[in-house]
């Protein structure tokens, strides 16, 4: 999500998003983040596929899925 806050904003305006984004686990972002970066260099269609593996891996606790890219 991308969004423009005026200069003139509170304090408040300009540091919510990254506070929420900072809140998730790690590991979560660490996933996401990787998985963003192998979508680009490899294309949609392998991203996506990327993506729902990761995602069924993040439900069992045996896997590390950031550790497969």
């Amino acid at each position: 999500m991308n969004k423009v806050v005026p200069l003139d904003s509170s304090t408040r305006k300009r540091t919510g998003l990254p506070v929420k984004i900072g809140g998730n686990s790690l590991s979560s972002l660490r996933s996401i983040k990787m998985l963003v970066n192998f979508g680009l260099n490899e294309g949609y269609e392998v991203g996506l596929q990327q993506e729902v593996t990761a995602f069924s891996e993040a439900f069992n606790p045996d896997t590390k899925q950031w550790e497969r890219l």
